[in-house]
C-alpha cells in the first residue's frame, strides 16, 4: 500500500511539473524598469485577433500557416522581443501602451469551432488571460508606465447570435479581468478591461479602439470603405476630437486616411475558412504605433511579423 500511494504520488508530481512547463510563467515582481532621461516617445502595441483555442490544419490550407496552442505561445514570444528591438533601434520610450483588441479567443461561435478547438471557451480565457499577463509583464520590465485596455470580439461571445447588449458576456472580457488580476501587484502597469470600446489618452492624442465586428463592407480585404462611415459616425457622438481610431476583426494590418484609422492584423493569419470565403488571408501581423510626446503626433507605424508555423520558418 506504501508503495502504490507512493507511485501515485510521483505521477500527480510529474502532472504538475510537465503542466507548468507549458504554463507562461507570472510577470517577474519587483523588477525596477529603466528610467531613460530626456526619453519622450510613447508606443501603442495594437494585439488582437490571437483566435487561442483554434487549430489550423495546414494540410487544408495548402500548407500555407498552421497554428495551435504551442505555436500561438511560440509567436507571442515573438511578438514581444520584437517590440524590444523596435525600442532598442526606435527613439526612446518612457511609456508603452497595449490594446488587446479583441477575438484573443477563438469561442465557439461557429459550430466547426466547437469541434475542432483544442480547448473549450472556459479553458481558453484563462489560458489567453496568463499569456496575456505573461506579455505584459515582461515588456513592463523595459517601459516607465505600461498602460492596458481591453475589448472583446465577436468571436468569444457566450450568446448565440450577436449581440449589442452586454457585450461582455465574452470569454475575452473573462481573460481580461484574469490578466488584470495577475498584474495586480506588478506597480507599474495599470489595466482597463471595456465594454465594447475604450477612449484612451497618448500623447495628447486620443484614440478609440474597438473590434469593428459591427461594421458592414463589401470588400473584406479593404474594408475600411465602411469603417470611415462608422467612424465618421462615432466622431459626430462625441464633444472631442478623436484622433485616431484603431480596430482589429478584419485579419488585416493598415494604417489610412494618414494614420487616422488603423486596423491590425491577426496573430492567427491563414485559415480554412478564410480560405474558403475569401481565398486566403493575410500573414500574421501585429502593429506598434509610435508617439512623439512633446510634438502631439503619431511618427510611425512599425509591422510585427511572427514566422513560428509558417512554412520554412
Amino acid at each position: 500500500k506504501g508503495r502504490k500511494g507512493e507511485v501515485q504520488s510521483e505521477r500527480v508530481v510529474k502532472a504538475v511539473e510537465e503542466a507548468l512547463k507549458s504554463h507562461p510563467p507570472r510577470a517577474r515582481l519587483g523588477v525596477k524598469p529603466p528610467v531613460v532621461k530626456g526619453a519622450h516617445h510613447s508606443h501603442l502595441l495594437l494585439s488582437s485577433d490571437w483566435h487561442g483555442g483554434e487549430r489550423v490544419d495546414p494540410g487544408v490550407v495548402n500548407f500555407t500557416n498552421e497554428y495551435d496552442w504551442e505555436i500561438l505561445e511560440a509567436r507571442v514570444r515573438e511578438v514581444i522581443a520584437s517590440v524590444l528591438s523596435h525600442k532598442a533601434t526606435s527613439p526612446p520610450a518612457n511609456e508603452l501602451v497595449i490594446w488587446f483588441g479583441g477575438d484573443m479567443c477563438s469561442g465557439s461561435n461557429h459550430e466547426e469551432l466547437a469541434v475542432t478547438n483544442e480547448y473549450p471557451l472556459a479553458e481558453q480565457a484563462v489560458k489567453i488571460g496568463a499569456l496575456q499577463a505573461f506579455m505584459v509583464g515582461q515588456l513592463a520590465e523595459h517601459y516607465e508606465s505600461v498602460r492596458v485596455y481591453v475589448v472583446e470580439g465577436n468571436h468569444p461571445r457566450l450568446s448565440k447570435r450577436p449581440a449589442a447588449k452586454n457585450p461582455h458576456d465574452n470569454g475575452d472580457w473573462i481573460a481580461g479581468v484574469f490578466m488584470k488580476q495577475a498584474l495586480v501587484e506588478v506597480k507599474n502597469v495599470s489595466v482597463e478591461v471595456g465594454r465594447g470600446s475604450v477612449v484612451f489618452p497618448i500623447a495628447g492624442r486620443t484614440v478609440y479602439g474597438w473590434h469593428s465586428d459591427g461594421v458592414r463592407s463589401s470588400m473584406p480585404g479593404v474594408p475600411w470603405g465602411g469603417l470611415t462611415r462608422r467612424t465618421n459616425q462615432l466622431q459626430s457622438m462625441f464633444p472631442q476630437k478623436i484622433d485616431h481610431f484603431i480596430a482589429g476583426h478584419w485579419h488585416t494590418a493598415h494604417a489610412v486616411q494618414g494614420g487616422r484609422l488603423i486596423l491590425n492584423g491577426s496573430l492567427k493569419g491563414n485559415d480554412e475558412w478564410c480560405l474558403k470565403a475569401l481565398g486566403g488571408s493575410d500573414p500574421p501581423t501585429q502593429l506598434l504605433v509610435e508617439f512623439d510626446q512633446k510634438r502631439e503626433r503619431l511618427t510611425s507605424v512599425k509591422y510585427i511579423t511572427p514566422t513560428a508555423g509558417l512554412p520554412n520558418a
